[in-house]
């Protein structure tokens, strides 16, 4: 409506234009006609009052034209300035609501239309669908890569995770029929690092949004759950637990459970150097339900890394993805964080530890610990699967 009603009223104003000049024309022939009948040589008094008299209204005339054409044209400045206004708050409304909202691809709710209604059919409102369908096409063609992305990571963190399994039961075997020390200890330095490529395969698999698939048929101790995490991990050896008699998880819960304190246990190791204590983890029991605290004793964090790793905890920050392909990809607490989203746990990040590093808090609900005696659950062998 904006282009249409300036192209509208700049022809109105022509034709008020034209009609002054009518005006102004039949007034001085009007005159000039007076002029004639009076005679040119007998011109009265009378007859050049007549003529007077002719030109002054033909000059009223003119002059309320005039001003009726002005205030006619201030009129349609005032309404091309509401036009031009309507269009640039739509634009605005285009790029900060309706844009974002088709990017966002949320089908949940419905998007926003024009905000402006006045604005329907004119070429403006075609103009800004063309720009949502436009952005529309891009986001269901970027959605349709990340899911042929994710199949084949998905696929490929399969397949990584069943030949680490399949290696870990020969290993077993191998173990079980086999006396000498020196054979003993490299079976089990392989098997290990089967177990920690195993790790790193489920991992992908979460962020492909699966999850363990593992179910155990009975409650699982928390202690062992934290013993089978830190055998999942490179320097499994300078990890110390102390306590976690009291609380069981249950079947459904505890690999998934496993796998996030693995990650935090990793973290939290290679950020102790060797020289120091390692990793402190210390079980214990709250009111609404059970605690696992790791410590390291690592430099710590500024307040600015402490707050990007809890975004990295967020699984609705786009922010915790991995950054760009030429960097090393920090995939730990973002898979705890979809771990804890998905189950219920919980996760905190805070400082200092009882060794001045980073302190990482898990806590298991009481929904997710089992009744009874723990001690009746027996230990468990923690492989992957």
């Amino acid at each position: 409506m904006a282009t249409t009603s300036l192209t509208t009223r700049a022809g109105s104003s022509g034709g008020v234009l034209w009609w002054v000049g009518v005006c102004c024309a039949a007034g001085v022939l009007g005159a000039v006609g007076l002029a004639v009948l009076a005679g040119a040589e007998s011109t009265s008094a009378a007859g050049l009052a007549a003529i007077a008299l002719a030109g002054n209204v033909v000059l009223l005339a003119a002059t309320l034209q005039q001003r009726r054409t002005a205030s006619g044209l201030r009129r349609e400045a005032s309404a091309l300035r509401q036009d031009v206004a309507a269009a640039v708050a739509e634009t605005a409304h285009l790029v900060e609501r309706r844009l974002p909202a088709v990017a966002r691809g949320d089908h949940r709710a419905p998007l926003p239309g024009l905000a402006h209604p006045t604005l329907a059919g004119t070429p403006w409102e075609g103009y800004h669908q063309a720009a949502v369908d436009l952005v529309r096409e891009a986001v269901r063609g970027a959605h349709e890569q990340l899911s042929a992305n994710q199949a084949a990571y998905l696929a490929l963190a399969q397949d990584m995770q069943a030949m680490a399994l399949d290696q870990q039961r020969g290993l077993d075997a191998m173990e079980r029929s086999h006396d000498s020390p020196e054979t003993l200890e490299g079976l089990m330095h392989a098997d290990h690092a089967a177990a920690q490529l195993a790790r790193k395969a489920q991992t992908l698999m979460i962020l492909c949004g699966t999850w363990p698939q593992r179910r155990w048929t009975a409650p699982v101790p928390l202690l062992d759950v934290v013993r089978g995490a830190q055998s999942r991990i490179p320097d499994y050896q300078r990890v110390q637990v102390r306590g976690g008699f009291d609380h069981a998880v249950v079947p459904q819960a505890a690999e998934a459970l496993v796998h996030a304190v693995a990650e935090l246990l990793d973290n939290a190791a290679r950020h102790s150097p060797e020289t120091t204590s390692g990793v402190l983890v210390t079980i214990g029991s709250t009111r609404t339900g059970a605690v696992v605290e790791i410590d390291d004793a690592g430099p710590g964090m500024s307040p600015r890394d402490l707050k990007r790793a809890r975004l990295r905890l967020d699984p609705q920050d786009s922010s915790a993805l991995p950054g760009p392909v030429d960097s090393r990809p920090q995939l730990g607490l973002v898979t705890v964080g979809r771990i804890c989203a998905h189950y219920g746990f919980s996760v905190i990040l805070d400082g200092p530890s009882s060794f001045g590093g980073v302190r990482a808090v898990v806590h298991v609900p009481a929904a997710l610990l089992a009744e009874g005696d723990p001690s009746t659950t027996g230990s468990y062998a923690f492989g992957v699967s």
